[in-house]
């Protein structure tokens, strides 16, 4: 591989990672076309919120399913995002990364409401990497859009709750 290759897989790697923290910002901060326009003209979104394809279908799933950012119906959370396995083959690529959604639980707490995997084909569009279809697989915790389930703190507190009441 020639240097100047190097340089260039170098550069793509680089730009698909900030692809993914700009993806990141865009959805803690409730931006809904920035998030849709770093998907292809074609690009699939593929999420527990539904299915969509294209920049201004997806921005209208995120829209209606998770309305502005300042409805408060979701808990205040942030994005982590890590372990970017990215292989290149010219002007697509495939990338896996592990994601952590962040937030606080009722008793201010830090805490991890879930996490998983984003398995993504990407493509070069107009001179810049583009998500082509995006997959996302939870491997612990719930969305938000779920209810919360009782936890071990809830089931102390209401046995000793039972207990004050004796």
């Amino acid at each position: 591989m020639s240097d100047v290759e190097r340089l260039q897989q170098l550069a793509d790697r680089d730009e698909i990672r900030q692809l993914f923290v700009d993806y990141a910002r865009f959805l803690d901060s409730g931006d809904h076309a920035g998030y849709a326009g770093l998907f292809a003209s074609d690009g699939v979104l593929e999420a527990q919120l539904g299915g969509a394809v294209g920049p201004a279908a997806i921005e209208s799933l995120l829209d209606e399913t998770l309305g502005p950012a300042q409805t408060g119906h979701l808990p205040d959370a942030i994005h982590v995002i890590t372990n970017h396995d990215i292989a290149l083959d010219g002007d697509t690529a495939t990338a896996v990364v592990v994601w952590f959604y962040l937030t606080s639980g009722a008793d201010d707490e830090a805490t991890i409401l879930q996490g998983g995997r984003y398995t993504d084909e990407l493509v070069r569009e107009n001179g810049r990497w583009r998500i082509k279809r995006h997959s996302i697989s939870r491997a612990m915790g719930r969305s938000p859009l779920d209810a919360a389930a009782v936890t071990r703190v809830d089931k102390l507190a209401a046995r000793i709750d039972a207990l004050e009441q004796r």
